[in-house]
């Protein structure tokens, strides 16, 4: 594997807070990578980066994949084990793309998709672990001004990467003028899909965590059933998942940085966190403006901005 370009960022260990409860957070055998990859986007380029299990390191390989955008609205979602890569993106002229692309030994993306399709009003899109099922978030606006949103079902061809969307809808939204449905991943097995309904007006601030059983046979997705919860009118919230983990990045509203990020554990409605890291445990926890996980949920990535580039990421902590 050709080695280019190294990130050498400083490594903090907060596993041993964890009491031993993070050592499981690696990812079933049958969903993590063949290496622990991390795609970042820089400008209209999707980079490919190693990442080194053991010491955090990053290295870049292979050549960028290119865009013909210059809004920045990208979305890069690998499908499992790495073979195939989603891009949707978003173009100068506000139309959306979904695109395939196959990858290599190292995981890096092919120059040309296998597939392109045009998508209409697709806010996010999200790979099912299994490798049998995409899911994506309609969202658009009605004549009124409301918001209206649905979670749309695509099957996958194993061998292509290639995708088939269903007719039938799997969930319905709105319309709403305050509230918005996201959509946030799966678990380790596949057998839930995790998704959000947020309200954020006049000040008001408050999010809600679901997750969804899918139909192993048919992708068809269950009634929502309520994990977590975070309402705070006095600040804003950005939450991850690992296999066991909640990752709760906290930020006073009008605060460049966060006033703390709260680890718990991955149960229905958790009350107390493993671990409160502020300022006082971390610098880098009271410093950091966004968070984001490496594939087998092993290190936390501390980026200096809410998004994530090569240029951008100021700390990696341990968390499995």
């Amino acid at each position: 594997m050709t080695r280019l370009a190294p990130l050498l960022f400083p490594l903090t260990f907060l596993a041993p807070a964890l009491g031993g409860y993070a050592q499981t957070a690696a990812m079933d055998p049958s969903s993590t990578p063949a290496v622990d990859v991390l795609y970042v986007q820089q400008n209209a380029n999707i980079l490919t980066y190693d990442v080194n299990p053991q010491t955090a390191e990053a290295m870049e390989v292979g050549q960028p994949l290119v865009l013909n955008t210059s809004t920045g609205n990208i979305a890069v979602v690998p499908a499992p084990r790495d073979h195939f890569l989603n891009v949707l993106w978003v173009d100068g002229m506000n139309r959306e793309h979904l695109w395939v692309y196959a990858t290599d030994a190292s995981v890096v993306p092919q120059s040309q998709p296998v597939q392109k399709l045009e998508v209409s009003s697709v806010l996010q899109f999200q790979a099912d672990p299994n490798g049998k099922f995409d899911y994506a978030l309609g969202h658009w606006t009605n004549w009124n001004g409301a918001y209206v949103e649905s979670i749309r079902l695509f099957a996958v061809d194993s061998s292509t990467g290639k995708l088939t969307e269903s007719p039938h809808v799997q969930a319905s939204y709105g319309p709403n003028y305050y509230f918005t449905a996201g959509l946030f991943g799966f678990n380790a097995a596949g057998s839930k899909l995790y998704n959000t309904w947020n309200v954020d007006f006049d000040g008001e601030a408050s999010s809600a965590y679901y997750a969804r059983t899918v139909d192993p046979t048919t992708g068809t997705l269950g009634r929502n059933v309520e994990f977590f919860r975070w309402d705070d009118w006095l600040s804003s919230d950005q939450v991850l998942l690992t296999n066991n983990l909640i990752i709760d990045l906290s930020r006073p509203f009008g605060a460049p940085q966060p006033q703390s990020i709260n680890i718990y554990p991955l149960v229905n409605n958790p009350k107390t966190p493993l671990i409160l890291c502020n300022t006082a445990m971390l610098a880098g926890c009271g410093t950091t403006s966004g968070i984001v996980v490496d594939a087998t949920g092993q290190y936390l990535f501390l980026s200096q901005n809410s998004y994530l580039n090569s240029s951008n990421i100021t700390q990696v902590v341990k968390i499995g």
